[in-house]
């Protein structure tokens, strides 16, 4: 049994103690992910989720996870084709969502980008990030009033997420102005 199947089976033996009763294409992304996440081989990621996804394991975190591994490698146009592929599964998925906004804000369709925030905060309320990011795009929009209350959302969402404490400064300048 070689490194691969030993770390499957171990995380389908705590899936299983933790009340789940994973597929083996579950835990194969959850291994996968886990494994991209920890030494960021995303070549490594995208072969074995697209191994996955070969044995009829596409699940809508399957082709979440694929597409942000091929973001993170720097193909965007198969990136944001796997995240389409896992909204079809599951319109509600509010990381593919967001993961989708990244790419569309980045290739300057921030209005795409808003649409697919505003959904991936319906799907999952109080997503810090998706609420933060989404005062982003509207900033970039010429929204300020907007993107205040998007940033005041994220906020009461996570009153500890740091990131966002220290680039808006409670929106205000180093003069004390308002920064947008």
């Amino acid at each position: 049994m070689n490194n691969d199947s030993k770390l499957i089976d171990r995380l389908k033996k705590l899936l299983a103690l933790a009340g789940n009763n994973p597929s083996q294409s579950e835990a194969e992304a959850a291994m996968a992910k886990a494994q991209a996440i920890a030494v960021e081989n995303w070549d490594k990621a995208i072969g074995l989720l697209n191994s996955i996804v070969s044995d009829g394991g596409g699940t809508a975190d399957v082709y979440n996870l694929l597409g942000f591994s091929l973001r993170k490698s720097g193909d965007m146009a198969n990136a944001l084709d796997f995240y389409l592929k896992a909204l079809a599964l599951d319109p509600g998925h509010a990381i593919a969502l967001y993961n989708r906004a990244s790419i569309l804000a980045g290739v300057g369709r921030p209005a795409e980008a808003l649409d697919a925030l505003e959904a991936a905060c319906a799907a999952k309320p109080g997503f810090a990030e998706a609420l933060f990011f989404k005062g982003n795009v509207l900033r970039s929009l010429r929204q300020p009033d907007a993107a205040l209350k998007a940033y005041e959302a994220a906020l009461l969402a996570n009153p500890k997420h740091t990131v966002l404490r220290l680039s808006l400064n409670f929106g205000k300048s180093p003069t004390g102005n308002r920064a947008f």
